[in-house]
Formats: C-alpha cells, structure tokens, sequence
C-alpha cells in the first residue's frame, strides 16, 4: 500500500504545481505584473521535474521481465538523475543570466566617475 500512497502523492505534487503555475500566469495576466508571469512560466519546471518524478517511480514498480530480470528499479534513478540535472541548471541559469542583465542594467545608472568595480558589486548586491 505504501509504494500506491507515493504514487498518489506525486500526482498529487503534480496537479498542485499545475495549478499552481496556472494561478500565477493568470493572476499576473490581469495584475499586468511581469514578474508573475516569469515566475509562473519558472513553475514550469516544477511540472516537469514532478511529471518525471511520478513516471519514473510509476514505471521503477513493474515486475522483473525477460528484458529485465532484476526489474525496473535502476529507471528511479535515471528519473532523479534528470531531476537533480534540471535544478542544477534552473539554478544556473538564475545565476549567470539573471545576474548578468543585473550587472549590464547596473552599468548603465552608474556614472563614469564611480570605481570601475562599482557595478559589479552593485549587481551583486541587488
């Protein structure tokens, strides 16, 4: 009963980012905010990583076959693998591209007579 309970929590996980993301898409739609809409679109990956989750420990409880005589166990790994890889590069891509338009925006307030490293640190500190 416990591995059908997992199962039901991860399409539970599922549904809940679904609608999660939905919410925030529509809601920064009519509140005309960019800033909802990117993080909704960002929930995305949520959804994503959730339906991997879900497929992979669905498919990792099948019986052992011809083809698989230990069974279908190692594919929860392979699904956490791509899980841990999509975080791995949403974080990356929070760091270096986010920050990178922070750091070119920074550069253009500050004035000439500020220390060259100014904007780096400005960018760093927003």
């Amino acid at each position: 009963m416990e591995q059908r309970d997992a199962i039901g929590y991860a399409l539970l996980t599922t549904l809940v980012n679904v609608i999660l993301m939905i919410v925030k898409i529509v809601t920064g739609i009519i509140g005309n905010s960019y800033a909802l809409i990117a993080d909704g679109i960002e929930s995305a990956s949520d959804v994503l990583v959730s339906l991997v989750t879900w497929i992979g420990f669905s498919l990792s409880l099948r019986p052992a076959d011809e083809g698989h005589p230990y069974g279908h166990g190692r594919i929860e790994s392979l699904a956490g693998m791509f899980s841990g890889l999509a975080l791995l590069a949403q974080v990356s891509y929070e760091i270096i591209i986010k920050k990178l338009f922070s750091l070119k925006r920074a550069s253009s307030r500050i004035s000439d007579n500020r220390q060259p490293g100014s904007s780096f640190l400005a960018a760093c500190l927003s």
